[in-house]
């Protein structure tokens, strides 16, 4: 993957990789950080226990985060007025949502960058992994793509002049100007309804200030033959507890998001595992403070986050208890 300059405006961020030890925050991302006479980078991802997964995005993220550091490194060389006009850079790419669906897992991040003497930068970037921890690319969803991109481009079109009719408003060639062609729609996430397609500000409309999203439903995409593993998978994880019987938000979500199920169902396993070897009342006592506090916490609009952070540090808790005895 090349690294890439966003424009916003005349402003340029740069978007790229790392490859260096992460240390997980408090939040449950893994962080990459690098700060140099150029500028301080941090790149912070998620971390969901499942060995696969984790290994993909690792994958990406390393050498996103290393191209970046070196290329500003670079600026620095050819530039010699750019270590001052950056002397108080900073950029920021963090995990923002993370979608699923049985074959796929998607991962969202917000892009923010700040020198101090402009307005801030802002921009997006997403990673989409199949169960084995492989990137996607949209082609990669589809077992037909002849037209695909003609019909993306016309979706996002009409859906502008929509908007520009709510509005009032006549939209100019600028804002319709969306070329058929893959790079066009790079930021995408996998939904169980089908595409989230996402444009920056620079891509969505020549006066935009804010990111825009356009959803593609799965049956306008059927002519295009989705691959149907991707989507449904009767033999998809399943959490541990009913999800007929779900009695909470929190719970909730887990079942409508096929990678947290998953880790519902890898931390059964471990559990199980774990009651073999303590006791087995002060486990349950701890294991259901655990999902009590989850469930306080993570009653919010952006809960598949929150709820993956607290199934990571419980899983490493759990595996940590069986590895020491």
């Amino acid at each position: 993957m090349r690294t890439r300059l966003i424009t916003l405006g005349s402003i340029f961020v740069l978007l790229a990789a790392a490859a260096l030890a992460a240390a997980v925050d408090e939040e449950g991302l893994a962080e990459l950080t690098d700060k140099n006479e150029c500028a301080d980078i941090t790149l912070a991802y998620p971390v969901f226990g499942i060995p696969e997964i984790d290994n993909g995005v690792s994958a990406w993220a390393e050498p996103f985060f290393r191209e970046t550091v070196g290329d500003y490194q670079q600026y620095c060389l050819e530039d010699p007025d750019f270590r001052e006009k950056s002397a108080s850079w900073n950029l920021s790419v963090t995990a923002r949502e993370v979608k699923s669906t049985p074959g796929t897992v998607s991962i969202y991040f917000f892009l923010y960058g700040y020198s101090g003497a402009v307005p801030p930068n802002q921009g997006a970037e997403t990673l989409v992994l199949d169960m084995e921890g492989k990137r996607l690319g949209l082609d990669d969803l589809f077992g037909n793509t002849e037209g695909l991109w003609d019909f993306l481009s016309e979706r996002v079109k009409a859906d502008r002049r929509r908007r520009a009719k709510q509005n009032g408003e006549i939209p100019g060639p600028d804002s319709l100007a969306v070329a058929p062609k893959p790079e066009s729609f790079r930021h995408f996430m996998v939904t169980p309804k089908g595409l989230t397609l996402i444009f920056t500000e620079v891509q969505a409309e020549a006066d935009s200030v804010v990111e825009q999203r356009l959803d593609v439903s799965l049956n306008a995409l059927a002519g295009f033959n989705p691959k149907p593993g991707l989507w449904a998978d009767p033999a998809a994880a399943q959490p541990a507890f009913d999800c007929a019987k779900q009695a909470n938000r929190v719970e909730a979500e887990i079942c409508a998001n096929p990678i947290l199920a998953r880790c519902d169902e890898v931390m059964a396993k471990e559990y199980e595992l774990v009651q073999e070897v303590v006791d087995k009342e002060a486990l349950k006592k701890e294991q259901d403070l655990w999902r009590q506090m989850m469930q306080s916490r993570c009653d919010s609009d952006s809960a598949s986050l929150c709820i993956l952070e607290h199934y990571t540090k419980r899983l490493a808790k759990l595996r940590g208890i069986k590895e020491a005895l």
